[in-house]
């Protein structure tokens, strides 16, 4: 698996952002789980996964599911996701 430092992703190589996002720090006002039955730590890496310009797993890290680990995969370095609005 390769991984790609955020800081280096340009959208003009890849659009839609799909792949695997992970070492992302939780906002707590903004929680990236959507599952209320699994608890965990604000202070967990978190991942996201996007596929085909959808969101489609968010979570703990170390659950992400090995379906996805072909995908590019991209450190945030543990900087805050937040959710932004689009037209």
């Amino acid at each position: 698996m390769h991984t790609i430092p955020s800081n280096t992703f340009h959208p003009s190589d890849n659009p839609c952002a799909d792949g695997v996002w992970h070492n992302i720090k939780q906002d707590p006002h903004f929680p990236l789980v959507a599952n209320a039955n699994h608890l965990h730590h604000q202070s967990e890496p978190m991942s996201l996964v996007v596929q085909n310009k959808q969101l489609v797993w968010s979570g703990p890290s170390h659950l992400l599911p090995t379906q996805f680990a072909l995908l590019p995969h991209y450190d945030c370095q543990h900087q805050i996701v937040t959710p932004g609005l689009v037209d």
